[in-house]
């Protein structure tokens, strides 16, 4: 035999709970700002750019690097033929000719290294850069997680079975739940784009 349904009358004290309940759901509409925080995260370099990008960058030190040993090599070089051409009286003439090559030299070591200096302080920067990106977002993630799990409790507290009550305010409860929950769901599909890439990276690597 089935109960009759109660209809719990509305009282002071009921509209008071209800009040709270909604005050206690508000602040996790806040959380839209950590999702948008994560999509434009999601929009910078990826790992494998980050690597492609480092990887260049140390291509093009060790390459300036090598440039100067060459030109340091070539210095020794010419000091050594101008000492050799001292030695056998060579013209005037030559002399300066080797002067005018080692001057080209000492200017172009001091641009390579000028240059490498920059490109050592640029890595450096990335380096950085992309430690505190993630940080920043792996702190913002966790603390999603957190909210979301809170809001998770208080739905199940909510929604305990009352056998024989009707609430009356269950739509104006409901729909703060649900718009939490695509939240969630909008948030989980951002997880799984972010992996399917960094796999997909790591695959083509």
């Amino acid at each position: 035999m089935n109960r009759p349904t109660l209809f719990v009358p509305i009282t002071q004290d009921l509209v008071s709970d209800q009040e709270q309940a909604l005050a206690e759901i508000h602040p996790c509409f806040n959380l839209e700002a950590p999702l948008l925080r994560k999509k434009s995260f999601g929009n910078g370099d990826s790992r494998e750019m980050h690597d492609e990008k480092m990887y260049k960058l140390k291509i093009l030190l060790e390459s300036l690097a090598n440039s100067t040993s060459k030109a340091e090599k070539r210095i020794s070089d010419h000091r050594s033929q101008k000492e050799e051409a001292l030695s056998f009286r060579v013209a005037k003439s030559n002399e300066v000719h080797q002067a005018e090559k080692e001057d080209e030299l000492l200017k172009f070591i001091a641009s390579c290294r000028a240059e490498a200096e920059v490109v050592d302080t640029w890595i450096k920067f990335l380096e950085d850069t992309w430690i505190l990106q993630t940080t920043y977002a792996e702190q913002k993630e966790k603390q999603f997680l957190t909210t979301m799990s809170i809001v998770e409790t208080m739905k199940k507290q909510f929604y305990v079975p009352t056998e024989g009550i009707v609430r009356k305010d269950d739509q104006k409860i409901r729909e703060p739940f649900d718009g939490i929950e695509k939240l969630r769901d909008e948030f989980e599909s951002i997880e799984r784009s972010t992996v399917t890439t960094l796999l997909g990276g790591r695959h083509c690597s």
